[in-house]
This record gives structure tokens, sequence and C-alpha cells, in this order.
């Protein structure tokens, strides 16, 4: 399924609403009467959080008996009050005996959830309020959620929900993901995502899910002896968004003395063409040392028509995977000048591979959606390059009712941006071929202040 901003639902999730409006809408619903009027909804807290000796020894004081790791955890998940993993307390003990310094008392519970989406469904915003009612319990949940980033598992939907075959079912502990998740099932957040969306997708719609960190919280005392507690939650895609990438030059292996430097900046002011500014900027950051390199490979490169790319093996030289992720072209002009460009999906994947952060095994810790089948964009039969100092991409133009035959502009470049599907035009984001110099003047102006050695991904 395409990333379109304003595409449809999965067919299940259609399915699904169809299904519930079949229900609701009938004219006997003697057979969904529990649906209709028994089911009532969940929500379930899970804090991923090992508590360590010093945190053990201060719950300790307060009577909590709590050993290092995950037991605390497992042993308070907020769910129906807060159940031991997935086993709902019983008992007067279990439920009412949390905590004795006032007596018996209510378990502590969620009392309030909202969750929205934010930037176009990137980041889920959540907002919870939880209630406990003495000091042991508030102890409990200030060690395991009242921190500023640490991550929790939240879960939510219906007690009872109805298939797409029509069958009414109960939710069960075995449909959450929390079990595994405190198991360590799990092993980076790339995992817990993929068993969120498969969870949703297995559910037909009546399970949601989203794994983040605390971002904010508060608490206050009130009179009667409880404690009232706020916590703020995003998902992880804000993290994502603040993403940095490491620019840090390598440059040509020496250091430049202030007066090189300068001497480099005023090359750099006076430059007229592009490959005096890629020239005059490869010791800036290591991406712009790059762009130099690919610079070098498609000045050597053979020209198929207009368009000159490089062979594979230079490009891997350069840490891409195919030369067709490079393309220059000379556009004729006083200066006969020689334009650089870098396929937008290829970029995305050499940063991926190389310039983010990585699990043990070498893998990245985020992926970024560079598929150019994956990510399709709208686009009309008349779209073509109107200014190849920021991008070019392949097209046909017919210009119908006219005489003349269709335009193609930029037709030896490797990859197509446009195609039919469907009897449908759409274009390939990841197709577009990037100027070089474009990207390295809108890094230059993007650097984080406080560290010019990093770019946020996102602003570029």
């Amino acid at each position: 399924m395409g990333n379109i901003i304003g595409e449809g639902f999965n067919k299940i999730i259609h399915s699904q609403v169809y299904k519930r409006q079949a229900v609701f809408g009938a004219a006997n619903k003697a057979g969904y009467q529990k649906y209709l009027n028994g089911r009532t909804p969940f929500i379930k807290l899970t804090s991923s959080i090992n508590i360590d000796g010093e945190v053990s020894s201060k719950l300790q004081k307060y009577g909590v008996n709590a050993s290092t790791g995950n037991g605390l955890a497992k042993d308070y998940v907020l769910f129906g009050g807060v159940s031991i993993g997935d086993s709902i307390r019983k008992g007067i003990t279990q439920t009412y005996g949390i905590g004795g310094s006032q007596g018996y008392r209510p378990m502590p519970g969620i009392t309030s959830f909202d969750t929205k989406n934010r930037n176009r469904g990137s980041i889920r915003e959540t907002n919870i309020q939880i209630k406990a009612y003495n000091t042991e319990q508030f102890a409990i949940i200030d060690a395991l959620y009242l921190r500023l980033g640490y991550t929790v598992l939240i879960e939510w939907g219906h007690s009872v929900y109805i298939t797409n075959d029509g069958v009414v079912k109960d939710m069960t502990a075995a449909n959450t993901l929390s079990a595994n998740f405190l198991n360590g099932t799990y092993k980076n957040q790339e995992q817990v995502y993929k068993a969120i969306n498969d969870q949703k997708i297995a559910l037909q719609g009546n399970y949601d899910a989203t794994y983040g960190k605390i971002t904010n919280f508060s608490w206050s005392f009130e009179q009667d002896g409880t404690y009232n507690i706020s916590l703020k939650i995003l998902s992880l895609g804000d993290i994502i968004e603040s993403l940095k990438i490491n620019t840090i030059a390598t440059g040509e292996g020496t250091v430049l003395s202030n007066e090189e430097k300068e001497e480099e900046e005023e090359n750099l002011q006076e430059a007229d063409t592009e490959e005096e500014i890629l020239e005059y900027s490869k010791t800036k950051d290591s991406i712009s040392k790059l762009f130099f390199d690919a610079k070098e490979f498609l000045n050597k490169g053979t020209p198929t028509g207009k368009i000159t790319t490089i062979s594979d093996s230079d490009a891997q030289k350069l840490g891409f995977k195919s030369g067709s992720d490079f393309a220059m072209f000379v556009e004729t002009t006083r200066l006969n000048e020689e334009r650089y460009y870098v396929r937008f999906g290829g970029l995305l994947q050499y940063l991926q591979d190389n310039r983010l952060f990585y699990n043990e095994d070498d893998s990245p810790c985020i992926k970024i959606d560079f598929d150019e089948n994956s990510n399709l964009i709208f686009t009309t039969p008349y779209v073509l390059s109107s200014d190849p100092r920021v991008c070019i991409v392949k097209a046909t133009v017919d210009m119908e009712g006219m005489e003349n035959p269709p335009i193609t502009v930029f037709g030896d470049l490797p990859k197509d941006f446009k195609e039919e599907v469907k009897g449908t035009l759409i274009g390939k984001l990841m197709n577009v071929y990037v100027n070089m110099v474009y990207i390295v003047k809108s890094m230059d102006s993007l650097k984080d202040p406080d560290n010019k050695n990093s770019v946020s991904l996102f602003s570029l």
C-alpha cells in the first residue's frame, strides 16, 4: 500500500466498518446484544522499566517488595486497576491491600485516557490520568512511570468485539502484547511496532496500541490523601523527526588552517559552476565530500544520450547500491555547465545504511522506506522539471490537440518518474533526481546551531 496522504484504509478495516454498519442497522439484532450492550472499553499500560538496587531499596522503605529487574513492571500493569501480568487481582488482600499504611484502600488505576495523532499521523500523543490511594501506591507508580524518557506500551480496545464474519468474541489477555513485551520477546523498537500492526490486522481493527516515551508528567496530593497523576506520552515517531544526520567532515584527511578555511570560503563565494561549488565544499562535511567524489566519478562516466551515470562498482565505493542513483547532464548555457544529481531514494538508503543508529548486529535501528513503488505522489501528464538547479525527473509531455509530437524531457535518466497504475497516473517520489549543490546549500543552512556536525533528517 503506497504512502499517499489521503489514501484508503486497509481492506480488512473497510470490511469491519461495513460489518458494524450492518449490525447497527439490522432489523433483528438478537444475535448481537452482547456486542451492542455488553462491551466496555479497556486500557492497558505496561512499563518497560527494569529497576536497580537503589530503587529497590527505596521501595523497601515503603513496604514494597521489589526485586531488581522488571518484576515490579510485571506485578503492576495498569489494567483493571493493576494486574499481575495478565492476571486480574483477586481477593481482599490483592485488590485492597496494596500499601497498608492507611488500611485497606482501592487499587491504583487509570481514570482517564485520550489519544490523538499529530504531524499527519506520524506521531501519536496520549494523555493518561492515574489515581493512587496511598503513599506506597504512589511510590510504585513513581518508580515505573514518573521519569522523562521512560518507555511504555499502551493498548486499548473493547471487551467484546465483532469479527468481519459477524462472530461476536470476547477480548482476552492473549489478544494483548504486554506479556511478550515484558518477557523480552521484542528485541527492538521495530519489532514492537510490527507486532502492534500485525495485531491490529489480526483483530480486524478492534485493537490499537502505541509504544512511546514519557515526555511530561505531573502529580498532585489531594485532601483525601490520594494522588492524581498525569502522564503525557509521545510515540517514538517524535524521535525519528528529530534524528540528526552525522555530517562530521571526513574531508581530505587534513585539518585546514584558519587562512586555508578563509581562502576556501572566498573561493566558494566566487564559484560560478556546480563543479566549482562541489570542489570548494568538499571539506565542509562528509556529505559534501561524498558528492565531490560522486562528481569525480560522473566526470569520468560514459554518457547514455544526454545523461551520464556511473558504474555500479563505483557507486558501491561511495556506499550506494546502484550507479543509477547518480546522474549528470550538461546544461547548454554560456558556461556549458555540468549539473550533478543524486536519486532521492538512493540518498535515503545511503543515509539509513551509513548515517543513523545501528543495533549490535549492524542492522539499522530506524528503517527508512525508500521503495520507489510504495512512495507515490499525485502528478499530472504535464508535470516536468522547471528548475534543474533543484531537481529533475524523467517525463514525457503530450500536449493534446497540438500537431507537435510528445516532448520527452530528461528521457535518458535511468529511472522513470511517472507510471500509470489502473488508469491513474502516479509519480514515484523516490525517482526524483535532486541536485547535489542544492542539497549541500540546504544542509549548510539547516545545520544545528549547537552542533555544526549534524543536520535534522526531516528538516533536510
